[in-house]
């Protein structure tokens, strides 16, 4: 399973821009690549985090007092990014069926 951390160096450049080749499958670029990953780099990209705590603090003055997330279990990336939020895993069974 590939590491996903922060682009660092030029190397990392070269290999995101080979990763973009691969997965879009253009060869001509819709924007200037580096400068594409100098923006992202340069933002503090808190949005999902922003928008969480904005929804909890909505649903707390709403009188909420707990909120339950569904996720697949194979969706790894979204369950770390919750539980660095202070989510955890409940033992609970969830059911369901296709009809």
């Amino acid at each position: 399973m590939p590491t996903i951390r922060q682009c660092k160096d030029a190397t990392d450049r070269i290999q995101v821009v080979e990763l973009w080749r691969n997965v879009f499958g253009y060869e001509t670029a819709h924007n200037e690549r580096n400068l594409a990953i100098s923006k992202k780099i340069a933002t503090n990209d808190g949005l999902g985090s922003s928008l969480v705590q904005h929804a909890e603090k909505a649903l707390a003055e709403l009188g909420c007092m707990k909120v339950k997330l569904l996720l697949l279990s194979t969706n790894e990336a979204t369950a770390a990014f919750y539980k660095s939020l202070g989510y955890s895993v409940e033992p609970t069974i969830s059911l369901g069926k296709l009809l």
